[in-house]
């Protein structure tokens, strides 16, 4: 981001009382952020946050998604999981 956008939601955080959204979590995976949702810390707020955000534009990386199990009742295994 360029420095007059950065001053922009600076003010805009100043005057409304606001945080600028944390750019931290928009780096997590899906699972991640499942994985921190539960807990009740600013961490598990902001995920909760960055879940629902996701959500609302339609975003998904397809690594919270459960994938089912083999015909031997195996896990499938995910092609998106992040090591």
């Amino acid at each position: 981001m360029d420095t007059y956008t950065l001053w922009i939601l600076y003010a805009f955080s100043f005057y409304y009382g606001r945080s600028i959204m944390n750019l931290e979590f928009l780096s997590k995976t899906d699972k991640q952020l499942e994985e921190l949702r539960f807990a009740q810390t600013p961490a598990g707020r902001l995920a909760r946050k960055e879940i629902h955000r996701r959500k609302m534009v339609g975003y998904c990386d397809g690594t919270a998604i459960d994938r089912g199990f083999d015909g031997d009742g195996s896990p499938k295994a995910n092609p998106y999981e992040v090591s």
